[in-house]
């Protein structure tokens, strides 16, 4: 059961942090010529995947929504394929350009006739310990643009298209009652809780698709970049 949250309390919390973003990277210093990527498996109807690096095995078996750890890989173009786990033959097969001392996530979207890799930066805005900064990213395939609400109708995130992505956005470590909402429009898909804690940063992503069941319903998981 959904917990009931004060709307007072947080207006309280969005207004202090409305608009709070930032580039500053706050990853460590990494070795010269390398990048850091973290893999999430995004394809609704796909099997658990395989994730080769230049034809070396890097990542085994990921469930759909799974999310690795970042792996720290040689900057500049790499062979990246998704392969079933424990077959040869690729569903994703891409030369992917990953510059010098930045920060990435890889998703494999879409639904499996269509899927697709999905490379976003990761533009890390430095926290501190009672605050938290938040993405959305976008990857329900038959969903059209929605928003992220609160429960009042409060637009934290707006007209989010399908593989759309968001900046940073500062928030105070609490737990968000939360709502995604056909964009511009009172139609809600989903209702769910956005659970952020203080000094990290996060990607919630709107996952599945429309109708779908058990696995494949809607939902929003979390990424911690850490």
């Amino acid at each position: 059961m959904m917990r009931r949250w004060y709307p007072i309390a947080l207006a309280a919390l969005l207004v202090l942090f409305a608009g709070c973003t930032s580039d500053d990277n706050v990853l460590a210093p990494l070795p010269s010529n390398t990048s850091l990527v973290q893999v999430v498996h995004g394809s609704p109807d796909a099997p658990p995947v395989d994730i080769l690096v230049d034809t070396v095995r890097v990542i085994a078996n990921m469930a759909y929504t799974g999310a690795s750890n970042y792996l720290i890989l040689s900057s500049g173009s790499r062979d990246v394929r998704f392969n079933p786990a424990g077959s040869a033959t690729p569903m994703i097969d891409s030369q992917i350009n990953f510059v010098s001392d930045a920060a990435y996530t890889l998703f494999a979207a879409n639904t499996l006739g269509s899927i697709e890799p999905l490379l976003l930066q990761d533009l890390l805005p430095a926290v501190s310990d009672d605050s938290a900064f938040v993405r959305f990213v976008h990857l329900s395939p038959n969903v059209g643009p929605v928003d992220l609400t609160l429960e009042d109708g409060t637009v934290l995130y707006g007209n989010i298209p399908f593989r759309g992505s968001t900046s940073f956005r500062g928030f105070l470590g609490s737990l968000y009652p939360v709502q995604v909402r056909l964009a511009g429009t009172s139609s809600i898909l989903l209702e769910d809780e956005l659970s952020v804690g203080t000094g990290f940063n996060y990607t919630f992503w709107f996952r599945g698709v429309d109708s779908g069941i058990g696995a494949q319903a809607l939902g929003l998981s979390l990424i911690t970049h850490d």
